[in-house]
């Protein structure tokens, strides 16, 4: 068993659900108020929650060891966060800081290139107000970042969002609430 391993959960889907959705909705409406008071609009608003209850066993690998450390995950549109049953079973700030992160994608990948990052701190930029050269070059980046830029701007996104950090914990690395560690590079 790899340290990274959370034993199965017995809740099924529906009752890790029952669970997790408050959770989903506060930090949902928290990004949804964000949205709207920055854009006048709000994507993320679309967000629904579904759970996978094979979802953390299909991938990842820290050192060359299974690892089982995804509980969640976000659809390319952004309008779809998938959970693990098992998500249900971390602590809460571990909980909230995961749903947060997957957050901070949705609202990247529902409106592509609107954010820039530095490689510490997200860069609001509004494409519709570039030059067609510098909408191009924005969105050459956006779409050819690699992982790890994406995953870091995940968690910037959901600091701007929320006001609080993201930062990862335990010999998973996983994202919390409050976390002094940033995510560690090639972090998968």
């Amino acid at each position: 068993m790899s340290a990274c391993e959370v034993t199965s959960t017995l809740l099924s889907c529906e009752e890790a659900l029952l669970v997790a959705e408050p959770f989903f909705l506060a930090v949902k409406e928290k990004f949804v108020a964000w949205e709207k008071g920055t854009y006048g609009s709000s994507r993320t608003r679309r967000v629904r929650l579904e759970c996978d209850s094979v979802l953390h066993l299909e991938e990842g690998c820290i050192g060359g060891e299974p690892a089982f450390r995804h509980f969640a995950a976000c659809s390319e549109d952004g309008d779809l966060i998938v959970m693990a049953p098992e998500l249900v079973e971390l602590p809460e700030s571990t909980l909230l800081g995961i749903m947060t992160h997957e957050f901070g994608h949705a609202l990247d990948f529902g409106r592509p290139a609107h954010f820039g990052f530095d490689g510490e701190r997200v860069v609001m930029q509004d494409p519709a107000k570039m030059s067609d050269r510098r909408r191009v070059a924005a969105m050459r980046w956006w779409r050819d970042r690699g992982p790890d830029v994406v995953e870091q701007m995940a968690d910037r996104i959901a600091e701007v969002v929320t006001g609080r950090t993201i930062g990862y914990t335990g010999p998973c690395m996983l994202q919390t609430i409050g976390g002094k560690v940033r995510r560690p590079a090639a972090l998968r």
